[in-house]
């Protein structure tokens, strides 16, 4: 349980294609259920993410744990807030998306 007043960091993961960051949450969803997720599942994602608004500017993805379910590759290309930012200046995402 993290302290009072403390913040949890959440890093994220660029993704080109604007698709790509929901469909790797979705896969990632069903593997941790270890199971394809139902079609009237009402939950379908593991991570929230957002599309760029432009025709590029790709997708991010929101890693709010430790990623335990990501490749060593994705683990390694993780960025912080600071990065982020920056996109979110350039690309002028659409609503964050998630199953809440």
């Amino acid at each position: 349980m993290d302290e009072p007043g403390t913040r949890i960091m959440t890093r994220h993961l660029k993704f080109r294609a604007k698709d790509s960051a929901e469909e790797r949450s979705r896969e990632l969803w069903a593997q941790k259920l270890g199971r394809p997720v139902d079609a009237n599942a009402v939950t379908v994602h593991l991570y929230a993410f957002q599309r760029s608004a432009k025709t590029f500017g790709g997708s991010v993805l929101f890693i709010h744990d430790d990623g335990e379910l990501l490749t060593a590759d994705e683990k390694e290309d993780l960025r912080d807030d600071d990065d982020l930012r920056a996109w979110r200046e350039k690309y002028r995402p659409e609503d964050l998306e998630t199953d809440d």
